[in-house]
């Protein structure tokens, strides 16, 4: 409930919302989705971890934890290296699973424009990307 509240006090004009009551469930129901996507998000990297730790026919060779660790400081430099609203923007649809819709409104762009970001920085993050995709172990 408190977080439904916090997201309506961030809206600068509220007379410019057509249904109040409309908008309220939306958002409630946004944050339901998003609290549904953190929960399997985090089962998921629960699951992952559990299996890598277990998985002893996996082997962690020296060299493939240097390959790992040199791709993902490179794919971080390149999110770094972003302009803070591309950043924002790009955690946000990527890592935190949020709506375009949800991220516009947030920013105070349109969701073509927040297409527009995400486009543009997977293309910068991507070769750095594919450097983590070669890290990890062939099943």
């Amino acid at each position: 409930m408190q977080d439904i509240w916090v997201r309506l006090a961030a809206i600068d004009d509220t007379r410019a919302i057509a249904n109040p009551q409309g908008f309220v469930t939306t958002v409630a129901n946004n944050l339901i989705v998003t609290r549904l996507r953190a929960r399997q998000r985090h089962r998921s990297i629960s699951a992952s971890l559990h299996l890598a730790m277990v998985d002893e026919r996996e082997e962690r060779s020296p060299e493939r934890v240097v390959v790992a660790r040199d791709a993902l400081a490179g794919v971080m430099d390149q999110l770094q290296q972003l302009a803070p609203r591309t950043r924002s923007i790009f955690v946000q649809h990527r890592l935190e699973h949020r709506g375009t819709r949800e991220i516009a409104l947030l920013h105070g762009i349109s969701e073509e424009a927040v297409l527009y970001h995400v486009r543009r920085a997977t293309a910068r993050i991507r070769p750095a990307a594919e450097g983590l995709a070669e890290a990890r172990p062939k099943t």
